[in-house]
């Protein structure tokens, strides 16, 4: 048995799926929640001296990311929203991973 199964017309693929409270209520409980998600987020402890080189890249991941965080309310006043993420790209081993940790560490 489906545990959503499509609604009139959708059954044909001419509209949107609808989905009851009911319906959605049964497929969350048919799946239990995996081991990531049943504990506290642990943050290492790199700092952003820890990271060799890249001051350029680790200064602006500061003001895009730490300082909307520590700064929010008077970033507000001034009218400033914001960046909404950050995305980190180059081949492997050049540091991305080290940098998002350091920058969770500031956030602490």
């Amino acid at each position: 048995a489906a545990l959503c199964p499509p609604l009139g017309a959708e059954a044909a693929g001419t509209g949107p799926y609808r989905v009851s409270a009911a319906q959605l209520q049964r497929l969350v409980g048919a799946y239990r929640l995996g081991s990531l998600t049943t504990g506290a987020v642990e943050i290492p402890q790199v700092a952003m001296a820890d990271v060799v080189g890249l001051q350029e890249v680790k200064d602006k991941l500061t003001e895009v990311v730490v300082w909307p965080y520590r700064y929010h309310a008077e970033l507000a006043a001034m009218g400033v929203r914001p960046s909404t993420g950050v995305l980190l790209y180059g081949v492997p081993g050049t540091g991305k991973t080290m940098l998002a940790k350091a920058t969770a560490t500031q956030l602490k």
